[in-house]
């Protein structure tokens, strides 16, 4: 689309229209409802064309590119990040774009938001269909490339998100970063959300309680993990009625969830919070603590965890975490 003589607006939506052409079009349905979604959701896929527009550095020569291929949509614009924005706050950040006049005009002309970059409305938009969150970085140039890679929709997830209440629990981007870890991974602590979802601890904990609130047919959506020591950081895990919800959609799909196993949850635990005892991991994958021993056992023969007494029994024993750390 190198063509001259064409307003800015012309050339976005030439790309809009190019984009949407390749971006292929699922029914997904819910309960009695059945809705179309893009691979890459449309919404996404546009923030990030015209946010590589709106923030680019205007004084270099260089294109703002957008590739589109398979199920990856990639733009690439010339200038680094600005503003103090970077990789691990730009969820979050305050805007400040470098070209303030631009993003007022984009922001009038309802094509974008005057206020924040729509990062966190394409990471909301992406896990919402399943997807990874984008991935935005500075590369040699400088450049800033954002990456939204379309994987084959996940309905059981869409569908499983549908049935949380109340509803805009499923439409807030901190609530569906922490759901996803908590498929993925098994648990989350304040400590570990916060650099996910890019708050301080306090709000991470706050964001935690916020979500602890909704519920799924009546069931709570999470519950804390039990022999936690004193003091430390609440560990939370999905309800075991919440995680049955999601099971039942796979089932329904004939969809295979990658699950974290015991051993995996075991290690990231441990690794992280230095220490694992089986009342902790019983209660984190829903087992009697006398059913998980082996597990704990197994990891001592790995030489990452490591009896926290000679006896190797007893009130108040636990494993200590000597493998390599994060």
């Amino acid at each position: 689309m190198n063509r001259s003589g064409r307003s800015l607006l012309e050339e976005l939506s030439e790309v809009f229209l190019a984009t949407d052409a390749h971006n292929a079009t699922r029914h997904v349905q819910a309960g009695l409802v059945i809705r179309q979604i893009r691979e890459i959701p449309e919404l996404a896929a546009r923030e990030a064309i015209v946010n590589g527009v709106a923030h680019r550095e205007w004084g270099s020569s260089a294109p703002t590119i957008v590739e589109h291929i398979g199920r990856t949509l990639r733009v690439t614009s010339p200038g680094g990040f600005f503003g103090g924005v970077n990789s691990s706050n730009i969820i979050t950040h305050p805007s400040q774009s470098r070209n303030a006049a631009l993003t007022q005009l984009l922001a009038d002309l309802k094509v974008a938001e005057r206020e924040g970059i729509g990062v966190d409305r394409m990471v909301r938009e992406m896990v919402r269909a399943g997807h990874q969150p984008p991935d935005i970085r500075e590369i040699s140039g400088p450049f800033i490339r954002a990456s939204l890679v379309g994987d084959s929709l996940d309905q059981p997830w869409i569908a499983w998100l549908g049935s949380i209440e109340p509803k805009n629990e499923s439409m807030d981007v901190y609530s569906l970063l922490l759901l996803r870890r908590l498929v993925t991974v098994g648990w989350v602590d304040a400590i570990q959300a916060a650099p996910l979802i890019q708050l301080t601890l306090e709000e991470a904990r706050g964001a935690i309680s916020k979500l602890s609130q909704a519920n799924i047919d009546g069931r709570p959506l999470l519950i804390i993990a039990k022999g936690t020591p004193e003091g430390t950081e609440a560990v939370w895990r999905l309800h075991p009625a919440a995680a049955e919800s999601l099971a039942a959609h796979d089932r329904t799909a004939g969809h295979i969830r990658g699950l974290p196993t015991r051993p995996e949850i075991a290690r990231s635990y441990a690794q992280a919070r230095g220490r694992i005892s089986s009342t902790e991991l019983g209660s984190l994958v829903g087992a009697s603590p006398s059913n998980v021993g082996g597990v704990l056992k197994r990891l001592a023969t790995e030489d990452v965890l490591a009896p926290s007494s000679t006896t190797g029994r007893g009130r108040g024993f636990y494993y200590k975490w000597i493998g390599p750390t994060e």
